[in-house]
């Protein structure tokens, strides 16, 4: 019996090291097929590699944490832009890097000048009968006034003899025997109400589009006193839009009548309704208070941007201006308003350093607070509403820069034009003046600003400037015009005449010129 079991202990023993090969024993079709698994002798140091579990509080800490350093950095990003954002713009736009397009204005003067009436004694065949030529009554005969019309209103049915009596023939006595030929008068129409109403109509429609090229400007200072409209009065101005240079959209107005000593911020107000508070001053003349506001294309609003139109400049400096009808638009109440009215006198000047501007003076009544411009019936701007050159008794009427006289102050504003200043301030020498006291034809120095560059160079009172360089000076507008050619980096030669007591003589000085400071916006 112990043979037996020694037997049966070696086979169970002899299994165990060969598993394999007592599986094949077992004659199995599919045990066969498979792959055996083979046992390594190194069991023993296999180890299950276990996950460390998930820290859920240091998770939720380190995910706060790096949310919070997110909205940081987003807040010192946004600090930072803020503060270089006014740096990086002005070097990003500076006049170096952005070609600007010259300036100049809409103008458009044709047929400015009205038919001009002309007067002319009645000839010998048109004196009335029992009048002999050379008879004393003949000199009290009527004068006839003619109209020159123009040639493209003329039509076969006018009268181009200019005798209202008819045919000459009648009446020069070589047909005794022919009846003087009279051309029927055409029937005049009796002038309705309604004629008067739909005049006024058409104006009002006129200023409907003119309005178009105005912008209300109004100096921020608070929402308190927004109801006080006294207090909205003395800081709302009138704009009107003159150009674009491809960058800016350019607006003239008067900026002493904006007051913006508390903030300085300024909020624009189109045709449209809308309005941007990205505008600032580009430049300002200290002597008329004009100036140059600019608001990028980019910042105006969508809204605004087909509501507005540039607007048309005319012609102050026609002979036939004084007496025509003028609309003012803009503010000339204080507030939104148009008025109608008629130029009374254009010769006026305001001697301005280095300048002389004409004075447009009206019939129209108004608020001493207006601001706005005079057009023609043509829709064409002829004045800038100004309200610093009143005559005293006369404040509550309408006086305006002639646009003429200062379109070319209004390019050099609009374009950041340096202008030449030497500091005297002119008048104009009367032909009879100057024939009497044989004065020499230029224009007379009434003052020398103080440490000014024509004090400097020896200019004094009661010198009568000749010509600045090359250029013959006889007029006012003849020295500002001599002024603009001149290069402001350059020395200026003025020839100038000086009274010793007796005669004046002529002398020559050398100028070294300085610019006018306009402030910038």
């Amino acid at each position: 019996m112990s043979t037996e079991k020694k037997k049966e202990t070696d086979k169970k023993e002899k299994d165990k090291l060969e598993p394999d090969k007592t599986e094949k024993d077992t004659g199995s079709e599919s045990a066969s097929k498979s792959v055996p698994e083979e046992k390594s002798d190194y069991d023993f140091i296999r180890e299950k590699i276990r996950e460390r579990p998930v820290n859920k509080k240091k998770l939720i800490k380190r995910s706060l944490f790096t949310s919070g350093m997110a909205v940081l950095f987003g807040i010192i990003a946004c600090l930072t832009f803020l503060l270089m954002e006014p740096l990086l713009s002005k070097w990003i736009t500076s006049d170096q890097d952005i070609k600007l397009m010259p300036v100049e204005l809409n103008e458009n003067v044709e047929d400015e000048d009205y038919p001009v009436e002309a007067v002319r004694p009645l000839e010998d065949s048109e004196i009335s009968p029992g009048t002999e030529p050379g008879d004393p009554d003949a000199s009290s005969a009527p004068v006839q006034i003619e109209v020159e019309k123009p040639i493209e209103e003329m039509s076969l049915s006018d009268d181009d003899v200019g005798n209202s009596n008819g045919d000459n023939s009648a009446t020069t006595g070589t047909t005794p025997a022919a009846e003087p030929s009279v051309t029927p008068a055409p029937a005049e129409r009796e002038v309705e109400l309604e004629d008067y109403m739909q005049l006024y109509r058409k104006m009002y429609s006129m200023s409907g589009e003119v309005s178009k090229s105005l912008v209300v400007l109004t100096a921020d200072q608070g929402i308190d006193d927004w109801l006080n409209e006294e207090e909205l009065k003395g800081r709302r101005t009138t704009g009107v839009i003159i150009g674009e240079n491809g960058y800016e959209l350019l607006i003239l107005a008067d900026s002493r009548r904006i007051k913006t000593e508390s903030d300085g911020g300024l909020t624009v107000k189109f045709p449209s309704g809308d309005s941007t508070r990205d505008v600032y001053m580009r430049r300002m003349d200290r002597e008329t208070g004009l100036a140059i506001y600019a608001i990028g294309l980019g910042a105006i609003p969508e809204g605004a941007k087909e509501s507005y139109t540039i607007a048309t400049i005319g012609n102050s400096s026609a002979r036939s201006i004084t007496g025509n009808a003028v609309i003012a638009a803009g503010m000339p109440l204080g507030s939104s308003s148009v008025c109608y009215g008629s130029v009374t006198s254009a010769q006026t000047k305001i001697n301005e350093t280095d300048a002389a501007y004409h004075l447009l003076t009206t019939d129209i009544y108004a608020s001493v607070d207006a601001s706005g411009i005079l057009t023609n019936v043509r829709g064409q701007v002829v004045g800038i509403i100004c309200s610093d050159h009143h005559e005293k008794g006369m404040e509550n009427l309408i006086y305006a820069y002639g646009i003429s006289s200062i379109k070319q102050l209004i390019e050099d504003l609009s374009n950041s034009q340096e202008r030449i200043y030497l500091g005297n301030h002119l008048a104009e020498v009367p032909a009879d003046v100057m024939m009497a006291y044989d004065v020499p034809e230029g224009v007379y120095i009434t003052d020398v600003d103080m440490d000014s560059p024509a004090m400097k160079a020896g200019l004094n009172r009661g010198d009568v400037i000749i010509k600045i360089g090359d250029m013959s000076v006889r007029t006012v507008d003849e020295y500002m015009s001599a002024l603009h050619s001149c290069d402001p980096g350059e020395n200026i030669v003025v020839e100038y005449a000086r009274t010793n007591g007796t005669q004046y003589v002529r002398m020559t000085v050398e100028v070294e010129p300085d610019v006018f400071d306009d402030t910038a916006g």
